[in-house]
């Protein structure tokens, strides 16, 4: 499970870059929530709102290259 990533030093982000799936301590509970076992919260669904050129997609392309290392890593073993 993805709780939140930070990227660094990636396509167009030199300083360090967050996205968690962390929820606050105030929202109210709704259906996207999970609760773990250690009292955190988590939402199910997060939403990259911007302007065009703000860098939305720049801040997805870290997570493909991280899905993509993972996947196709260990065959180079």
């Amino acid at each position: 499970m993805l709780i939140k990533f930070i990227c660094k030093n990636f396509y167009s982000f030199g300083n360090e870059q967050e996205v968690s799936f962390e929820v606050g301590k105030k929202p109210s509970a709704s259906y996207y929530d999970i609760n773990l076992e250690s009292g955190e919260r988590l939402n199910k669904v997060l939403a990259v709102v911007g302007a065009n050129g703000a860098g939305k997609t720049q801040l997805l392309r870290p997570l493909a290259f991280l899905g993509s290392f993972i996947s196709t890593s260990a065959f180079r073993l």
